[in-house]
């Protein structure tokens, strides 16, 4: 019973962890909201030139949908 404890510790740290982490440039794509992965990416990147990278986003994920 103690071992399935000591291994309920890292899972729940992971867990909770992973809730703290933003959304990828890409997913927020996917998910239609194109201005806030700008947003990200821009952030990321530390340029304003990200436009290409997020279209190229879009197209593959309008592809993925076909």
């Amino acid at each position: 019973m103690r071992s399935l404890a000591m291994g309920a510790v890292p899972a729940l740290t992971l867990f909770f962890g992973s809730m703290l982490l933003p959304d990828t440039p890409n997913s927020l794509v996917q998910r239609g909201r194109k201005e806030d992965g700008l947003r990200v990416l821009r952030r990321i990147r530390g340029t304003e030139d990200v436009d290409v990278e997020v279209c190229a986003c879009a197209v593959i994920h309008w592809l993925a949908d076909r």
